[in-house]
């Protein structure tokens, strides 16, 4: 761990040493989270930026308010299976699968916010420093700071923050925590602002970039708002990444960014293309076919019947279980993007495990006259007069093993109403999909099949091709 750091003092910060040429003190580095608009105002830009803000202390508060359920998160992130792009980068992964979850929870705890049992956690207003707002766990009658936020508008963000129960004291002693953030001995690791610390201002601590809200028009700020993490210091200050570093220095010489929304990553990226970083270009091509003349392919066309020549009707347990298994995802979407001297690669996946036993669970939730009265409607969408059911065919589909949720853990969470409205809801689509493949597997039980000419089968015209472009 020591060898770690040291590491990364030599790469992301700088080297301290005593006159045996030893390092004597290690920094860790800075985690940064960004906007544009200046915090605590009264336009509507600035309450979107405000919510977004406050949303993040009240995690951190609950978080220090019960740091043993830091592990359960962790245990969480843990569980959760890629499909596609990782919500985590490759090498947090591996360190997240190295360690247990108590073991990563304890060394986050210390590390980043040098936590200790009997902590509570507070936000002070410091009333030395123009604009700047601590955050700390209360040790006895002293407060220990592990982050700042600093803002246009400290005493608007302070009210915003009392509207939703999050007490903010005052400090009339404690100097800026700002100021400090380069010393080799700061404790502070997280830093919140907007664009009052957007230009002009250089942290080789600096590692991770959260996107809190951008604008459409910001133009060539967020490429300052890059510099803030993309720079650091290099071997012997010349400020270089090593071409092939070794795989525990790759983290260090990396560069992560993060959006709050996925909207805020995606108006980030869009600006970086527009102000010079590669981008990719596409173009539409035709699909030329070569088919045979004198012995021409065919191709088998389905003719579906007429609703007059079936009835589907379910009823009872039995129609269940001649059905295939019909999955349903509620997973987190899942974008990453990485700008290397190629270009930017992107990659979409999405984030889950299987939930179906908790959802179980939680049936006796369920409201079923509102289940009901949603394939009432679904079927006068579809207009299917052909098609009937009962309210033992709902539940049987909800107590079969005909389906699959996928998802995260927290979208089955009963906390308000709006909860037991998306629990209605997700059970009310497992039945939709049951029921439409009950109905299709009907359908084709009556449908015929013909032979027509291969070039009327639905070959594409067109197909696109992308090449990287580079703006002058």
């Amino acid at each position: 761990m020591l060898s770690f750091w040291r590491q990364l003092d030599l790469y992301r910060s700088w080297k301290l040493q005593d006159s045996n040429n030893q390092n004597v003190a290690v920094s860790l580095p800075l985690w940064v989270l960004l906007g544009l608009s200046v915090i605590g105002g009264s336009n509507k830009s600035d309450e979107k930026q405000t919510s977004d803000v406050i949303a993040v202390l009240r995690f951190l508060k609950r978080l220090l308010d019960r740091p043993e359920e830091l592990a359960t998160l962790l245990q969480t992130v843990k569980d959760l299976k890629p499909s596609g792009a990782d919500i985590l980068p490759h090498e947090a992964r591996m360190a997240v699968n190295r360690f247990s979850p108590g073991e990563l929870s304890k060394r986050i705890l210390s590390d980043i916010f040098g936590w200790q049992s009997g902590d509570n956690p507070v936000f002070r207003l410091l009333k030395s420093a123009e604009g700047e707002m601590g955050l700390g766990l209360l040790r006895g009658d002293e407060v220990h700071y592990y982050g700042v936020v600093n803002v246009g508008n400290a005493n608007g963000l302070k009210k915003a923050m009392q509207g939703t129960r999050l007490k903010v004291e005052d400090d009339a002693f404690t100097p800026s925590l700002f100021g400090k953030l380069s010393d080799p001995v700061s404790r502070i690791h997280i830093l919140i602002g907007s664009r009052r610390f957007a230009e002009g201002w250089d942290n080789y601590r600096a590692s991770s970039l959260t996107l809190l809200r951008l604008g459409q028009k910001e133009g060539a700020l967020i490429i300052q708002m890059f510099g803030r993490v993309v720079r650091f210091a290099g071997t012997n200050g010349d400020g270089k990444r090593q071409k092939s570093p070794d795989p525990g220095l790759i983290p260090l010489q990396t560069s992560y960014i993060y959006g709050l929304r996925s909207s805020y990553l995606e108006t980030f990226l869009n600006s970086l293309y527009e102000n010079g970083v590669p981008q990719p270009l596409g173009k539409t091509c035709k699909i030329r076919v070569h088919l045979p003349v004198k012995m021409p392919l065919h191709s088998v066309q389905t003719i579906i019947p007429e609703m007059a020549e079936f009835h589907v009707n379910l009823s009872g347990k039995g129609w269940v279980t001649q059905m295939n298994k019909v999955r349903l995802s509620l997973a987190a979407a899942v974008l990453t993007s990485a700008i290397t001297r190629d270009g930017v690669k992107s990659e979409k996946g999405t984030m889950g495990r299987d939930i179906t036993k908790e959802f179980k669970d939680k049936l006796d939730y369920l409201d079923e006259d509102i289940v009901y009265l949603q394939m009432v409607v679904m079927k006068q969408q579809k207009g299917w007069w052909n098609f009937s059911f009962d309210s033992a065919a709902i539940k049987t589909a909800l107590d079969s093993n005909r389906y699959e949720l996928w998802g995260m853990p927290s979208s089955l969470l009963i906390r308000r109403d709006s909860d037991l409205i998306r629990l209605n809801r997700t059970a009310a689509t497992i039945v939709r999909r049951l029921f439409e493949s009950a109905y299709r597997r009907a359908e084709n039980q009556h449908s015929r099949y013909s032979m027509i000419d291969a070039k009327d089968s639905g070959i594409p015209k067109n197909y696109r091709k992308e090449r990287i472009h580079v703006q002058s």
